[in-house]
């Protein structure tokens, strides 16, 4: 058995689907799936994807909304041993279009509400059609040649200094990046909110840490992401312990006052990011929020992922996308 770095991200996930297959993998709405049917559904797709052509170093782009469906898509594209294009539907048309153009996917995997969105020319498939025939294709797990250098998926950047540019990730720039994303002292009870968007760099560790580890994963849609009382209120419910939220989301949150404390009692861990917090806003956290330890995180698309600042971490060595010179990644204790 290989190490966990020396492993295909696929492959560990299929490691903790044979450990705990019973185990809640994802949650989504009023629906959730273990390991092992997701594990199952998603070979499916898989296998479907290798009949329709799809192989290793392809690259498939994925235009859907957050949610076990897109999971599983992602999923399915990296048994194959390809590559996935994580398109956001809330982004413009424009852009949408420039980035599959320029990226030049083999495939896109959406649903027909999203077929204006694309305009003509690169081959799709709608997920809907796709699980009208799923039950003909095996649930066994793929054979396929690969490793941890082989591309597993290409980001685009905001664009924020520019143009935006697509950047290619390895599996190994995955599973490295997740040996220091902070996680909660004690794993007991843990339960992660995924309420990013797909299409965004630190989303690779919302996504793949609780799924390679076995922590159970709350999707949130962007709606629920976006209101702030909503998702205090979702977060109350459901006993989150782990998120990442945008300052000026986390500053909305807080304006609720004391009542907060309480309300966001489960919460062990928290990553700020998008801006850094004021002195005012630092301040407030610590009353309000003494018991969660707070992460100040820079989602950098370059890099894998976010850089935390706020704890000392040991990075091993390891080729990001496909940089040819090891970055230095450096944590400013608090």
């Amino acid at each position: 058995m290989r190490s966990f770095l020396d492993s295909t991200v696929h492959e560990l996930f299929e490691r903790q689907a044979s450990a705990a297959p019973n185990n809640i993998a994802l949650r989504y709405q009023a629906q959730s799936i273990t390991y092992d049917a997701l594990n199952r559904r998603s070979n499916r797709v898989a296998h479907y994807l290798c009949a329709a052509g799809i192989d290793r170093g392809a690259l498939v782009a994925v235009l859907l909304e957050r949610s076990i469906t897109a999971v599983s898509t992602i999923l399915s594209i990296l048994k194959v041993g390809a590559a996935y294009l994580p398109l956001d539907p809330s982004h413009p048309k424009g852009r949408l279009r420039e980035i599959i153009q320029e990226a030049s996917p083999s495939l896109i995997l959406t649903t027909h509400s999203y077929e204006d969105i694309l305009g003509n020319g690169t081959a799709r498939l709608y997920v809907e059609d796709v699980e009208k025939t799923l039950s003909s294709y095996s649930e066994d797990n793929l054979t396929v040649d690969g490793g941890p250098d082989d591309l597993a998926y290409v980001i685009y950047t905001s664009g924020s200094t520019g143009v935006p540019k697509g950047v290619a990730g390895v599996h190994r720039s995955i599973t490295n990046s997740l040996t220091w994303v902070p996680r909660d002292e004690s794993s007991t009870g843990e339960l992660w909110a995924l309420n990013l968007s797909l299409a965004f760099g630190a989303s690779l560790s919302r996504l793949f840490l609780p799924l390679l580890c076995g922590i159970p994963l709350l999707i949130l849609s962007q709606e629920e992401s976006e209101d702030s009382e909503r998702l205090s209120n979702i977060l109350e419910r459901e006993g989150v312990t782990n998120i990442v939220m945008v300052t000026p989301l986390f500053r909305e949150l807080l304006r609720s006052g004391t009542g907060i404390t309480h309300k966001l009692s489960h919460l062990r861990t928290i990553v700020v990011g998008g801006s850094s917090r004021t002195p005012d806003l630092i301040d407030s956290s610590k009353r309000l929020l003494p018991h969660a330890r707070i992460f100040d995180g820079y989602a950098i698309t370059e890099v894998g992922g976010p850089v935390i600042v706020g704890q000392r971490m040991t990075v091993a060595s390891s080729r990001i996308g496909y940089f040819r010179t090891q970055p230095s990644i450096f944590s400013i204790p608090k």
